[in-house]
């Protein structure tokens, strides 16, 4: 146990805990949220949600959705969606195995300080979140690997050539226009390399990065403008619609609006990151939230330099002024618009502040067998959190799934005909299935439940005769 760091290779470490973590919801069969979405129809076609991501901003996030869709649609049932689960925990491993070769060549960290980094994110709610929501592998998990190897491009030579601006700028785009939030995981390098850099990351060199990483996200706008607004739209299988009303300023710009107004954005975005995995035991609000944001708040002390804290006044003000900028850009896309969207999905992001606090905590410790001990401690708390929350949520929904399978009125509704959503928001069984409940405070998934059972009554049917 004491060499463990040093003989097993971090990646295999990484896989393994990961594993053990979300195990119990690899061996059982169940949807969330609105995961029946990909059986609505039973046609080749688009999934209910394309034409909405089309016409705000996402069409490759639509595009790479209907082909999840049409692949799962040859095959009708829910071990589909657990397998789709295995596939989202392969990209996530493969997301944070580019994050950890970051962190080996840009830094001096040891493999203890490295394997914590990783796993602190890792087994946080927004991960686990995109993992279990099989929806979530397309505009999620897929934009955020493209994110970071633009960032890998973007850094692999000193002096950038025309070239390395193309290749990380075209990844950049493509990750853009499938999930925004997803493209700011280009900035987690920009993050390590100020935090813990073998050598001092220049304030000028950060501009340079925000402006590489602004122009990009303008030039997909006018793309999606110019293009996707227009001749895309016109001949796309799905057509652009907005599921708001044509008064409604959702998804608008607002820059300009009262600051106040963005703070509280941001507040409220920080608020759900640092709730963590209370959100399993109460409500959500800033007296629950408060242990996670106090570790939050050390992400913002003195930053690291060469593998140790140095408490300098200097350090200081540099720990506190770059957390508080890394802040803002990597919430950016729910600060530019109206309807920010205060969710877990959306801030994935955000998680990389507890690595960077657990990394401080560890470097004030010379000691280590202290070192190890926080971190098997640490590490083994959001592990079994994770595994009570995977054993929650397949209880709620194996149960509920068996409720609805084996109620005669859901039969006898389906044998009339699939499209009978709304007699099913009458049946008990059913709205107690499709509530999302177990995420909703903390995630925003306090859906219509009418509109909800209505939208999924056609997948409920093709399950049930495929069984």
């Amino acid at each position: 146990m004491r060499s463990l760091f040093k003989t097993v290779n971090i990646n295999w470490l990484f896989l393994a805990t990961v594993f053990a973590a979300f195990a119990p919801t690899l061996f059982f069969h169940f949807q969330y949220h609105n995961d029946l979405g990909y059986w609505f129809d039973r046609e080749f076609g688009p999934h209910p949600e394309t034409g909405h991501l089309f016409y705000f901003g996402r069409p490759f996030g639509g595009m790479l959705l209907d082909l999840q869709t049409n692949i799962l649609r040859m095959f009708p049932t829910l071990t589909a969606l657990t397998i789709s689960r295995f596939v989202s925990l392969i990209f996530i491993v493969i997301f944070f195995y580019l994050t950890e070769k970051i962190l080996r060549r840009f830094t001096n960290l040891t493999g203890i300080q490295r394997s914590v980094f990783l796993l602190v994110i890792a087994l946080q709610p927004p991960w686990y979140e995109a993992y279990v929501w099989t929806s979530n592998l397309t505009p999620g998990i897929l934009s955020y690997i493209l994110g970071i190897v633009s960032f890998l491009l973007y850094s692999k030579n000193t002096k950038k050539s025309w070239r390395d601006y193309f290749a990380a700028g075209s990844l950049l785009a493509v990750s853009f226009l499938i999930y925004p939030p997803g493209t700011c995981v280009f900035f987690w390098g920009v993050f390590i390399l100020c935090s813990f850099g073998k050598e001092e990351y220049k304030f000028r060199q950060v501009i340079l990065d925000g402006a590489f990483f602004a122009s990009v996200c303008l030039l997909c706008l006018v793309f999606h403008k110019i293009v996707v607004m227009g001749p895309v739209c016109d001949s796309y299988w799905a057509k652009c619609v907005s599921w708001e009303s044509p008064t409604s300023k959702a998804y608008s710009w607002s820059l300009f609006l009262n600051p106040l107004e963005k703070l509280e954005v941001l507040w409220n975005l920080t608020v759900v990151t640092s709730v963590s995995w209370i959100a399993l035991l109460t409500k959500v609000n800033a007296i629950e939230a408060l242990p996670g944001l106090s570790l939050l708040a050390l992400a913002f002390g003195p930053f690291t330099s060469k593998g140790g804290i140095q408490f300098t006044k200097q350090d200081w003000f540099k720990g506190f002024g770059y957390s508080l900028l890394f802040l803002f850009v990597l919430n950016v896309p729910n600060l530019v618009t109206n309807g920010a969207v205060i969710a877990f999905r959306t801030v994935a992001p955000n998680t990389i502040f507890f690595a960077v606090a657990m990394v401080k905590i560890l470097s004030v410790f010379k000691n280590q067998n202290i070192q190890k001990s926080i971190a098997a401690m640490s590490i083994g708390t959001l592990v079994i959190l994770c595994i009570v929350s995977s054993l929650k949520l397949v209880d709620h929904y194996e149960t509920a799934w068996a409720e609805v399978t084996s109620d005669p009125q859901v039969r006898e509704l389906c044998k009339n005909g699939p499209r009978i959503g709304p007699r099913f928001a009458v049946i008990p069984v059913v709205a107690k299935y499709l509530r999302p409940g177990y995420f909703s405070d903390a995630d925003g998934l306090d859906l219509d439940l009418p509109v909800f059972l209505q939208d999924s009554t056609p997948s409920i049917c093709y399950l049930l005769e495929n069984e």
